[in-house]
């Protein structure tokens, strides 16, 4: 049996749940993990990302110019990846498939982090959230970062 649910949505956005916005490497290696509301934008959220972010260093020491790919979600965010330091490549979901087709020798950027969310949701305690405290998922979600992470540095 269909349900419908009659009248207009509640305006005050309410949405019940959790999101988790992630900043991954070009490998698929988080670097940094955050979890809010599920009734938050994303654009409101590239601020503690990108200052959570594990700092790290090139193994030649060389500094490079910053890449952060990013969806059609942080669209006004660029100011805030300007100020970090990023140089922010934001295009929508379909934009990057028409491109590869054009120019298939180009790499793409996206795919890793739908990668990374694909191998996140893998951890079934992850992918669905019977954790009552927010801190006991956020144990689960780091745990499986680590696995990601150590999964991708071939210790595991």
């Amino acid at each position: 049996m269909h349900r419908r649910r009659w009248g207009p949505t509640p305006p005050t956005g309410e949405k019940n749940g959790t999101k988790i916005i992630a900043l991954v490497d070009g490998a698929g290696v988080p670097v940094s993990v955050f979890i809010t509301g599920a009734n938050t934008h994303e654009v409101t959220q590239i601020e503690p990302v990108l200052r959570a972010k594990v700092e790290h260093q090139r193994p030649d020491g060389e500094q490079t110019d910053e890449n952060l790919c990013a969806d059609a979600g942080f669209v006004g965010g660029s100011p805030t990846m300007l100020a970090h330091g990023y140089i922010p490549h934001i295009r929508a979901r379909g934009d990057e498939a028409k491109l590869l087709k054009r120019e298939p020798g180009i790499k793409a950027r996206r795919w890793v982090v739908e990668a990374f969310f694909s191998w996140l949701k893998r951890c079934r305690k992850v992918h669905v959230r019977y954790e009552k405290t927010l801190l006991s998922y956020w144990g689960l979600v780091t745990l499986a970062c680590a696995m990601i992470a150590f999964q991708k540095a071939g210790i595991i």
